[in-house]
């Protein structure tokens, strides 16, 4: 199977993805010990300051270790939502850690609320919008395929996975990544596949 120079170079961003994921999972890892040197120091004094610094930093060290996880499954799945779940947790980690007065924490609040209110009203309808590379969710309805893309096909199914499922199914073959089907005037290239299910598709107009 030949691929294009598109392909190659996507596959090999992807691999650099994953090398950065590994880098920082090790990161993480590495700095899990430190957690409990952080709980050691703040039992261990009996000073309320000095247990305040010690309590202060455990804060800052396990919200930077989850922002570092967080980031590796940002990276891995690319999905909008987890990009804002990130901002939640480094917003989040500023103000329980670095706030130094009620502006900071208002702000953050504000920032906080603006992101639920995006999570909510905007991302819930991610699945209905072209990615930047071009591929729709195959859980977008052809019905919004139509109305917010003009793109038109005729088809019984009701989702656009749908109806891929039912072209591969008709040529005898299981849908595998790579695969491209045709139909009322378009060619529908599977792009990426999760635990066996079709989760992004490419749409080409012939």
């Amino acid at each position: 199977m030949k691929f294009t120079p598109n392909e190659i170079m996507e596959k090999l961003l992807h691999v650099l993805e994953y090398v950065i994921c590994v880098i920082i999972l090790i990161a993480v890892v590495a700095g899990l010990p430190d957690l409990f040197r952080y709980i050691w120091d703040f039992a261990k004094n009996p000073s309320s300051i000095i247990s305040y610094r010690a309590f202060s930093d455990f804060l800052k060290h396990a919200l930077m270790l989850v922002v570092g996880i967080e980031l590796i499954y940002m990276i891995i799945s690319h999905q909008n939502e987890n990009i804002l779940t990130l901002v939640l947790f480094v917003i989040a980690r500023k103000m329980l850690v670095y706030a130094e007065g009620m502006l900071d924490i208002l702000i953050g609040t504000v920032s906080i609320v603006l992101i639920f209110i995006t999570l909510k009203f905007i991302v819930m309808k991610e699945y209905s919008i072209k990615k930047f590379d071009g591929t729709f969710s195959a859980s977008v309805s052809l019905k919004d395929l139509k109305n917010e893309h003009n793109i038109v096909i005729d088809a019984s199914e009701n989702t656009l996975g749908g109806l891929v499922a039912r072209l591969a199914g008709e040529a005898g073959k299981k849908p595998n990544e790579g695969d491209i089907y045709s139909y009322g005037g378009y060619d529908f290239s599977i792009k990426k596949m999760t635990d066996g299910v079709i989760d992004r598709i490419l749409i080409t107009k012939k």
